[in-house]
């Protein structure tokens, strides 16, 4: 661990269980982008066009992070 993040955290650092619910909330309202690329090539010559666009995630994969985010917080409480 760096000692930057023993100082802010001490011996307790967060864990996945708390990142999975905060990424499911997350990826309703961000989009991803993504670039796509089509073109051809002959010799020497490159001919090509470059498309950008944003994709939001499914709904179901933001609800599967979450419900998965909150089993993990309820099976970690359960285990201690």
């Amino acid at each position: 661990m760096s000692p930057f993040a023993a100082t802010l955290w001490g011996d307790h650092r967060p864990s996945l269980t708390c990142d999975s619910p905060n990424l499911g909330l997350v990826s309703l309202v961000v989009p991803i982008p993504r670039n796509e690329r089509e073109g051809f090539k002959a010799g020497g010559l490159s001919v090509g066009i470059e498309t950008q666009h944003e994709e939001k995630v499914s709904p179901i994969v933001s609800a599967v992070l979450n419900l998965g985010g909150a089993g993990l917080m309820i099976a970690g409480k359960r285990s201690r």
